[in-house]
């Protein structure tokens, strides 16, 4: 069963690929697209938004 944290880093994940192919598809490159999923996904994996690790639970 999936936890409330793993859903909520797919939703991250989703919009960040929506947002990265709307403005890709302004741009019209594969290239634009891929940087926007880049810069997306680093910057919310960067301020913690998404973690990439498992947290210890607190007691």
């Amino acid at each position: 069963m999936s936890s409330a944290r793993n859903k909520l880093d797919a939703a991250y994940i989703h919009s960040s690929l929506i947002i990265a192919g709307l403005i890709g598809a302004i741009g019209g490159s594969w290239n634009v697209f891929i940087l926007v999923v880049a810069l997306l996904t680093a910057t919310s994996a960067l301020s913690g938004e998404i973690r990439m690790k498992q947290q210890p639970r607190r007691r």
